[in-house]
């Protein structure tokens, strides 16, 4: 990616953090996020003259590092906020974009599988941590292929079954961490009721300061029902489930299945960022930033690519009106066509 590129990016995340660094789902967000932008945009051109589409904008922030790489940009999400699919609402990206004053980006509250678009409108589509969430995955791939130009490009990045393997590692790490910050605000808890605590944001959202062992319990279960597995983190059944499904070569057959030729491959993250995020999300990111170089570098080579937590591809869509090559196959075994 040009220097001047990266400028505006940095730009970008120097204005969010200044405008509203609130906006973040967890410490660190903005610089992971355009981390990965960077290297996305190493690997993936995008016109300045380009209208894109973005499928899952979340707080807005990365919609607002690709609208300044092109001239216009709708971004879409399910509107109101859902823990079950990672989906903060839209009014959080709303709020950034404003704070911002970022003028070039359009909001739509729309779900992957059912996009309220005509055909060929975009001259891309993206789309980065969010197909794993969508149970009508290959229904949301084809959408994206009909909204796209005949020759558009799709980027798009997910998670891969390393992934789902560093679940396990996280799930244990995060009880012992629990378990020692559950006993440490015993051992601290004041016998006045009048002293503050400030709990941490973790804490905040799992669970109220002054209820006891068997709350705490009761909570753990409510947020772990398949341990000693860990949760899938997509719309999975289980872990093992997502694992499967996460391979690389199955997210490529998804995508070619969908219409698209996979123009090129490339890992985004060679660390298990999980397991770092378990004791800091910032440290996460930091670190991300500082292997950013090294990321760049080995990110297209198949080695990397198999060992990637997040698997990307830069997909284009045939000029040619040929049916998917799902379509083809289905007509080819039953003889017709």
């Amino acid at each position: 990616m040009m220097a001047a590129a990266t400028d505006v990016l940095t730009a970008v995340y120097q204005r969010a953090l200044h405008e509203d660094a609130e906006a973040q789902t967890w410490p660190g967000h903005f610089l992971f996020k355009r981390v990965e932008t960077q290297l996305i945009l190493q690997q993936a051109t995008i016109a300045p003259n380009a209208v894109g589409l973005e499928l899952g904008c979340g707080n807005g922030f990365q919609s607002m590092l690709l609208a300044s790489q092109c001239r216009w940009l709708v971004s879409t999400d399910l509107p109101s906020p859902n823990p079950h699919t990672h989906t903060v609402g839209m009014d959080k990206a709303q709020t950034l974009l404003s704070s911002c004053g970022v003028r070039n980006i359009h909001l739509v509250g729309a779900a992957a599988e059912t996009l309220p678009f005509p055909d060929a409108q975009f001259d891309f589509v993206f789309s980065s941590s969010v197909l794993e969430h969508v149970a009508g995955r290959r229904e949301a791939v084809r959408e994206m292929a009909r909204v796209l130009k005949p020759g558009g490009q799709m980027i798009i990045a997910v998670p891969t079954h390393i992934a789902s393997l560093c679940a396990f590692p996280h799930v244990v790490l995060y009880l012992v961490i629990r378990a020692a910050q559950i006993m440490w605000r015993r051992l601290r808890r004041s016998p006045s009721p009048s002293t503050p605590t400030v709990p941490t944001v973790r804490e905040t959202l799992e669970r109220d300061q002054t209820r006891g062992i068997a709350a705490d319990w009761a909570a753990f279960w409510r947020h772990h029902p398949s341990f000693p597995l860990p949760e899938p983190h997509g719309t999975y059944g289980s872990v093992i489930e997502e694992f499967r499904a996460q391979f690389p070569t199955q997210w490529r057959r998804l995508i070619e299945g969908g219409g698209f030729r996979v123009e090129r491959c490339f890992g985004l993250t060679l660390v298990p960022i999980s397991l770092l995020e378990v004791f800091s999300p910032s440290l996460m990111a930091r670190f991300y930033a500082w292997t950013r170089i090294f990321h760049d570098r080995v990110a297209t080579h198949p080695l990397a690519q198999s060992t990637a937590y997040i698997w990307a591809a830069v997909c284009r869509k045939p000029t040619s009106t040929g049916a998917p090559a799902e379509a083809r196959l289905l007509s080819a075994a039953t003889g017709h066509g």
